[in-house]
């Protein structure tokens, strides 16, 4: 969406790219747009496991398996932090679009969530949640209690430590960890998103357990709500294999009268989760899927990308699928003028005039920019798998 591109790989360095219009011969005036290799950011001691870049294109964080990540100034080639707080690979990171969170996910079965201090003189990120453990409440048949959407009980948390509310319906708390390490799902491909509005964002390689039995275990994928990080706000059920990737349509779609989704937004994201032999397609009309692709490698899926109505997916096996979804399968997308102000800032990029500019987001402040993004809400209970 904008005018650099990051690679990176088993030297622990990772390289910045810039498009630009060269001559295709000495002489000749005919010109071609060539990707030409920028920059270099060193600092990791072993591979680069996933990168992320900031919506502004001025920083950059790197996740390797050295355990850390890294948080880059690009315009300056400079180390700003890093972050070593897991215990065995950082396999996948993501930046929030108002550059107030960083998140990384590791193969210790932890998520952590960076906030930025928000400082007016330096960027500076401190640990805010440690995402690993879920909280249910289980009935008398020890099943996961489920809230009508009605019960004034469904959204208030307290339910869970508040004694005389347990004891007269007659539940208790229950307790079990969220994610996979790497001796049960061996892969480097955590890769974690946020929503291209800054809203929700959404967690793969996810354990979900309906109760204290270890055999009643689901492959999820958690979504979180960006103001209630400490709990699941919904949950996506994988069908066989185990979530690996997840990646977010870059545009928003019209919502129509008659949508009622999951995801309680002006208007409608599209996107994918890969796991480790599938791609199922998600529009936040619906928790049930979009589509299911399948049988299209004979490896492992390792990551997503997506290109208008085009999405390709990577394998293990050395090859690229190239996913086409015919004209208004996924929607309408939204134009810029079309945007709600609050968010239209995050999609300079549409105008392009505008985003050649780069005019600061606008001249905003990201901290009052924050202030003003729409809060979804859920029609779903969270402890809820369909």
């Amino acid at each position: 969406m904008g005018t650099y591109m990051a690679s990176a790989g088993v030297d622990s360095t990772a390289m910045i790219w810039s498009c630009k219009n060269t001559f295709v011969e000495m002489g000749k005036t005919e010109m071609e747009m060539r990707w030409c290799a920028l920059k270099s950011l060193r600092g990791h001691f072993s591979e680069i496991s996933d990168v992320a870049w900031s919506r502004d294109e001025k920083y950059l964080v790197t996740a390797s398996i050295d355990n850390s990540s890294i948080l880059w100034n690009v315009e300056k080639s400079q180390q700003l932090q890093r972050f070593e707080g897991h215990k065995n690979y950082v396999s996948g990171v993501t930046v929030d679009p108002f550059f107030k969170y960083i998140i990384t996910q590791s193969t210790d079965k932890t998520v952590k969530v960076m906030k930025n201090t928000e400082s007016k003189t330096n960027v500076k990120f401190y640990l805010k949640n440690n995402i690993y453990k879920r909280r249910c409440l289980l009935d008398e048949e020890q099943k996961v209690a489920v809230f009508d959407k009605d019960d004034e009980d469904a959204n208030d948390l307290s339910v869970y430590d508040s004694l005389e509310m347990q004891k007269e319906k007659k539940l208790t708390v229950f307790s079990h960890r969220m994610f996979l390490d790497d001796t049960e799902v061996f892969s480097f491909s955590r890769r974690l998103e946020f929503s291209p509005d800054g809203s929700f964002f959404i967690v793969p390689c996810g354990v979900y357990q309906t109760g204290p039995e270890k055999k009643d275990v689901f492959y999820v994928s958690y979504g979180f709500i960006r103001n209630n990080i400490s709990e699941p706000a919904f949950v996506l059920p994988s069908a066989g294999t185990c979530p690996l990737v997840i990646r977010f349509h870059p545009g928003l779609f019209e919502r129509k009268e008659k949508d009622e989704p999951f995801v309680d937004l002006p208007y409608i994201m599209v996107f994918a989760i890969a796991t480790q032999d599938q791609i199922i397609v998600y529009t936040t009309r619906s928790q049930e899927p979009y589509a299911i692709i399948g049988n299209i490698h004979y490896a492992e899926l390792t990551d997503l990308s997506w290109s208008n109505d085009k999405l390709l997916a990577s394998s293990r096996d050395g090859f690229v699928t190239l996913v086409s979804f015919d004209d208004q399968d996924l929607g309408t997308v939204l134009t810029k003028e079309n945007i709600p102000d609050n968010v239209s800032h995050l999609f300079e990029y549409l105008d392009l005039e505008s985003w050649k500019t780069k005019n600061n987001l606008n001249g905003e402040k990201n901290a009052d920019i924050e202030q003003k993004v729409i809060q979804p809400t859920f029609t779903s209970r969270k402890n809820k798998v369909q």
